[in-house]
């Protein structure tokens, strides 16, 4: 795997914390089996939020005029007429722990 410059990689390499702090007890060469690949390969990746359609045009319609998590939700409960698959989607869930992811979901899609 070729790097480039301002790339973030992990390296094996073996330290001794001493009084003077961290020190590199062998010195690991930057190429071959001591680079264990990108960082960003050792980090989860972010799950897409799937909507329904109806769902998504509602949402969009609600992100582009507000932009307070709060606010958002208060809108939607009070305006259940505007936002029935919003609000259907956020508040009339069968369990409280499906209420919660979805409305953990709706958090997460407002913030990314």
């Amino acid at each position: 795997m070729k790097y480039k410059k301002n790339d973030k990689v992990l390296i094996l390499c073996t330290v001794d914390y001493g009084e003077e702090g961290f020190t590199v007890l062998k010195e690991s060469p930057l190429e071959g089996p001591n680079i264990l690949g990108k960082l960003e390969d050792f980090q989860p990746k972010e799950e897409k939020i799937k909507f329904t359609p109806e769902i998504k045009k509602e949402f969009d319609s609600i992100y582009n005029s507000c932009f307070i998590l709060y606010s958002a939700m208060t809108r939607i409960y009070r305006n259940p007429r505007n936002f029935p698959n919003l609000y259907h989607f956020l508040f009339c869930c069968e369990t409280g722990m499906e209420q919660a992811q979805n409305q953990r979901t709706f958090s997460n899609a407002m913030f990314s």
